[in-house]
């Protein structure tokens, strides 16, 4: 570096080949400013976003789900995405691909109507004639594909459940969250589908997966990434022997995934009962509200007859254990036991097992009001439980 001064003026020959001037008398340096560059700045690099992080490759840590999401018209993929990955959301279970959820309704005096139902299907429907079970509808898979695709870029795994007994069950008739069974795809279509009929053993478990359910598959295990994605074959269900079969049409159809299982009941010797590690890669266990689950006596297990003999007893790979919120919960503010679940929270994620939380406040506006707000999303309860 060389100066000299001319004048008032002290000029700066510096190291980056740029002159600069200095005004002698006052001491004040004019900005410094270049009046000759000789070659032109370094070019700086400029910061860039951090990027998400990466999709985990099965169920961990805490997930937030709104089971409706995929199917509900009025639900913003992106914004729910975002909304969960900012209380730290690591997965998401939608619900059931084949939807039978109530959106609900409201008449003018502000009564509630039940069985209300506006989503989207699979398949294609004529007003007169019902459901075409050979007619895919393009906009449902294409959805499903954007639902997961905003996921992902919030690094959240989705678990697709493809099985409900909602939208065919005589068991689940009439209960606030269902519309009429006999309007839903599987009974009422042109093709003599009849799930359910004349009861659930006979038109049901028994016969499944039908011609329909395996096309179904077909296309899912076409449309949906393998990485990044969990398949549940149903949830709460009961029956079995329908999961394996279910199971093992998804893996000869090219499955890679992996897949769950959640049965009706949730018992002790089910991680056992299942084969979890072999026939399924893990399974769901719904509805601890309170720490004294672990000591329930179940007299007819073959294996454990408690769950803190279960876990205690090191048979199961913390890995493949997640402790769902479904089943938890009442129908008005708090909808939770906050204190209370927070202890069951707290404890299954020290023996290392997934949680996975239903966000009971936003599927509840549906229900009981016909509209569906992100904002009711209880974001600092969400926190909790991932921080607890």
């Amino acid at each position: 570096m060389s100066s000299w001064r001319v004048g008032d003026w002290k000029f700066t020959l510096q190291g980056d080949g740029n002159f600069v001037r200095e005004h002698v008398p006052t001491g004040e340096k004019i900005g410094l400013e270049s009046i000759w560059p000789l070659k032109p700045p370094v070019p700086q690099p400029s910061a860039s976003p951090s990027p998400p992080d990466p999709v985990p490759a099965r169920v961990e840590g805490v997930g937030m789900s709104y089971y409706g999401s995929p199917t509900d018209p009025d639900c913003d993929p992106v914004e729910l995405a975002t909304r969960f990955a900012d209380v730290g959301a690591k997965h998401t279970r939608t619900g059931w691909m084949l939807d039978a959820w109530a959106i609900g309704d409201v008449d003018g005096s502000g009564n509630y109507l039940p069985g209300q139902y506006d989503g989207l299907h699979p398949w294609l429907e004529s007003p007169f004639d019902g459901f075409d079970l050979d007619s895919p509808n393009n906009a449902y898979w294409d959805r499903h594909g954007d639902y997961i695709e905003a996921m992902h870029d919030q690094g959240i795994h989705v678990v697709l459940t493809i099985l409900d007994l909602y939208s065919w069950s005589e068991g689940k008739s009439n209960l606030l969250w269902v519309p009429n069974r006999d309007l839903q795809p599987m009974r009422h279509n042109i093709n003599g589908v009849s799930w359910g009929s004349p009861n659930d053993d006979d038109g049901g478990f028994y016969m499944l997966p039908d011609e329909t359910l395996i096309a179904f598959m077909e296309r899912l295990v076409d449309e949906v990434p393998s990485e990044g994605v969990t398949i549940e074959i149903g949830n709460e269900f009961p029956e079995k022997a329908l999961h394996y079969r279910m199971a093992d049409h998804l893996r000869r159809l090219g499955w890679a995934g992996p897949i769950q299982v959640n049965r009706n009941q949730s018992t002790p010797s089910q991680y056992d009962n299942m084969h979890i590690g072999t026939a399924f890669d893990q399974i769901a266990f719904h509805g601890f509200e309170e720490l004294s689950y672990l000591d329930e006596h179940f007299p007819d297990q073959h294996l454990y007859n408690s769950f803190r003999e279960a876990y205690d007893s090191g048979s199961m790979n913390p890995e493949r254990v997640v402790i769902s919120t479904d089943g938890c919960g009442f129908n008005e503010p708090p909808y939770y036991h906050k204190a209370e679940l927070l202890e069951v929270v707290a404890d299954a994620k020290a023996r290392g097992f997934a949680i996975e939380h239903q966000a009971r406040e936003i599927k509840l506006g549906r229900f009981l009001q016909g509209r569906l707000d992100l904002n009711d999303f209880d974001a600092a309860f969400a926190r909790q439980l991932v921080e607890v």
